[in-house]
């Protein structure tokens, strides 16, 4: 599902008509403003930073995966084929402590496209991965249990490379209109823009009637992106009544043109 914005916000556009009436040109008082706010909504659209966004595959990961090494799944398979007990031993601590899974949360075969199916059923309406259960849980004083889905280190590395890589893919939907107006994005934003991410239709040199219509389409846009547009076209709005303010004050400038041709 795609988040597609066509500026019809009545005061949004009253603004805009009105910068037009001060003798600007209307496609170049559009694309200047459409890009403002564009700049907005991507300042708002998460993550704020590579980091961040990191950070956040990071904790999404380990509410629902615990990695680990074959000598842990040997022991647990092993133990799985001969005992009827309702958990399988991965470690052992120094202390004498075992660690230990239930039978449903060992899945060692679950394949990284698994493991994607398996994250996307662990997030709720907002698109959030939500757990309020430790990852470990004591049993018995001699028995943790480990609260999570038990899968192979190796295949769990390949799936976090791959969500890793993805950081800023929400952000990208909106890049393709951004650089159609002549604006840039960070490294780890661009990497992610291609076709089906987003797109626009820019027609701001079309005589009396420019447009632009921006569509981002990346997964999770309609859910996270719909609240930051309202907030960033009632931002842009007010903004731009500010500078009209200004504006009637202080006169065109020395140049005439309330320094939009300088954007």
């Amino acid at each position: 599902m795609s988040a597609t914005v066509t500026i019809e916000d009545i005061g949004f556009r009253d603004k805009l008509n009105q910068l037009a009436a001060r003798g600007l040109d209307a496609g170049r008082v559009l694309k200047v403003e459409a890009r403002r706010l564009l700049a907005e909504v991507v300042r708002q659209t998460p993550p704020a930073s590579q980091g961040q966004g990191r950070a956040a595959v990071n904790r999404d990961l380990a509410k629902v995966f615990a990695p680990v090494g074959p000598a842990e799944i040997t022991l647990a398979k092993r133990t799985q084929r001969k005992s009827a007990a309702d958990y399988l031993p991965l470690w052992t601590s120094r202390g004498g402590k075992l660690y230990a899974v239930t039978h449903e949360n060992f899945q060692p075969n679950l394949s990284a496209d698994a493991m994607a199916k398996t994250l996307d059923h662990k997030r709720d309406s907002r698109g959030q991965v939500r757990t309020f259960s430790p990852r470990l849980v004591a049993q018995t004083r001699k028995r943790t249990m480990v609260n999570r889905i038990v899968v192979k280190r190796t295949e769990f590395n390949r799936f976090k490379r791959l969500k890793l890589s993805h950081v800023g893919k929400l952000r990208s939907g909106w890049g393709h209109a951004l650089q159609s107006l002549g604006a840039s994005l960070p490294d780890w934003v661009t990497r992610n823009l291609k076709p089906e991410t987003g797109f626009v239709v820019n027609n701001l040199g079309q005589g009396q009637s420019p447009s632009l219509t921006a569509g981002n389409t990346s997964a999770g846009a309609r859910t996270n992106c719909l609240g930051i547009l309202k907030r960033a076209i009632n931002a842009r709005r007010m903004a731009i009544g500010e500078n009209l303010k200004r504006m009637l004050k202080h006169g065109p400038g020395a140049s005439g043109d309330y320094g939009y041709a300088k954007e």
